[in-house]
C-alpha cells in the first residue's frame, strides 16, 4: 500500500513538473517574437525620422526642402512593421507626386511611385492602388503588398485615340496578373494576366478592395506635414 502510495505520489509530482515547464516554455517563447516585432518597427520609424529629417530630400528629377513634404506610416503587408507614404506638395508630376517606402535590411527602400498619379490604400485589404494620367494615356494598377514581395494584382490601360474627330481613351483590363514587382518599373511593362470586359475587371477588384470605388478620395493617403513636431508624433 505505502509503495503504490509514494508512486502515486512520485507521479503526480512528475508531471506536474512537466507541465509547469511546458507553461513555463510557451511564456517565454512568446514574448520574444512580439519583442522582435517591437525591435524592428521602432528601428522602422527612426530611419523613417532620419530620412524625412534632411534638409533637403531627392525627389526623382528634384531636390526639394524637407518643409515642402508630407509623410504617413501605416502597415501595409500585414507583419506589424509600418510602410513610410511620402509626398511633395510642390513637385512636378514627372518626377512623381507621391512614393511608398519600407525599411528592409536596416535601410529605407522605395517601393512603388506615383507618377503622374495617387495613391488609393486598403490597409486591412494589404492592396495599394495606383490611378492617374499621362500624355501617353491613363493607367490603373492594383497592388498586393505581402511580407516577402509585391504582385501586380490587376491593372487597366487607357490609350489616348481618336474616335470621330474626338480624343478619347480606348481602354485594356487585364486581371490576375499575379507579377511579382521588383520597383516601379516593372508596372509599366506588363503584358500578363487575363484580358477582360470593364465590368470583370471591376468586379475583380472590388473583391480585393472591397468596393468598386476604389480610387475614391476617401482612400487616398491622409498626409500630415512634415514638421519636427509632427515627426516626434508620429514617428517615435
Amino acid at each position: 500500500m505505502r509503495r503504490n502510495l509514494k508512486q502515486k505520489i512520485l507521479c503526480f509530482m512528475l508531471c506536474f513538473v512537466l507541465a509547469f515547464g511546458c507553461i513555463e516554455s510557451a511564456c517565454f517563447v512568446q514574448p520574444v517574437e512580439a519583442a522582435s516585432v517591437k525591435t524592428q518597427k521602432k528601428k522602422a520609424l527612426k530611419a523613417y525620422k532620419k530620412f524625412l529629417k534632411q534638409s533637403t530630400i531627392s525627389w526623382g528629377y528634384e531636390t526639394n526642402p524637407n518643409n515642402e513634404f508630407g509623410f504617413y506610416v501605416k502597415d501595409m503587408n500585414g507583419d506589424k512593421i509600418p510602410e513610410l507614404f511620402v509626398t511633395c506638395y510642390t513637385t512636378s508630376a514627372a518626377s512623381g507626386y507621391e512614393r511608398m517606402y519600407t525599411y528592409k535590411n536596416g535601410k529605407v527602400v522605395e517601393l512603388l511611385e506615383a507618377n503622374h498619379a495617387g495613391f488609393y490604400i486598403y490597409p486591412s485589404k494589404q492592396i495599394v492602388v495606383v490611378d492617374g494620367a499621362g500624355t501617353g494615356g491613363a493607367f490603373t494598377y492594383v497592388c498586393k503588398l505581402g511580407k516577402k514581395k509585391m504582385t501586380l494584382m490587376a491593372e487597366a490601360y487607357g490609350k489616348w485615340v481618336n474616335k470621330n474627330d474626338d480624343i478619347d481613351l480606348d481602354y485594356t483590363y487585364r486581371i490576375k496578373t499575379a507579377k511579382t514587382l521588383s520597383s516601379t518599373d516593372d508596372l509599366y511593362t506588363s503584358t500578363g494576366g487575363t484580358v477582360v470586359s470593364k465590368a470583370k475587371f471591376t468586379k475583380y477588384v472590388k473583391k480585393l478592395t472591397g468596393t468598386k470605388n476604389f480610387t475614391s478620395s476617401k482612400k487616398t493617403v491622409p498626409y500630415k506635414k512634415n514638421t519636427a513636431k509632427n515627426r516626434k508624433k508620429y514617428l517615435s
